[in-house]
């Protein structure tokens, strides 16, 4: 995994948030509605997420696979919530 001061991974978030922003801009300027904002941004992360060779790579977690199993055991035990006025759970989280 690359280093922090990895110049490969600092010009990746370097045009990370360039392009988000025309994409904000974008749809700001009425270029774009809603549906198109989402089908840029998936277009923009998707492929990042997808080149990682690991599964925490590819959920966007750094570390190790055991500090991402215990991330996803975590987030399990935290992500039913009950609804407000109802009687029925929902589940969130990723």
């Amino acid at each position: 995994m690359a280093s922090p001061s990895d110049p490969e991974l600092e010009s990746a978030r370097e045009r990370g948030w360039r392009e988000l922003g025309e994409i904000d801009a974008a749809l700001d300027r009425g270029e774009i509605d809603e549906d198109g904002w989402h089908a840029a941004v998936l277009a923009l992360v998707e492929p990042a997420y997808l080149a990682g060779e690991t599964p925490q790579l590819q959920s966007g977690k750094s570390g190790d696979a055991r500090s991402w199993e215990q991330a996803v055991a975590w987030s399990s035990t935290r992500s039913t919530v009950t609804a407000p006025s109802s009687t029925s759970a929902v589940r969130t989280g990723c």
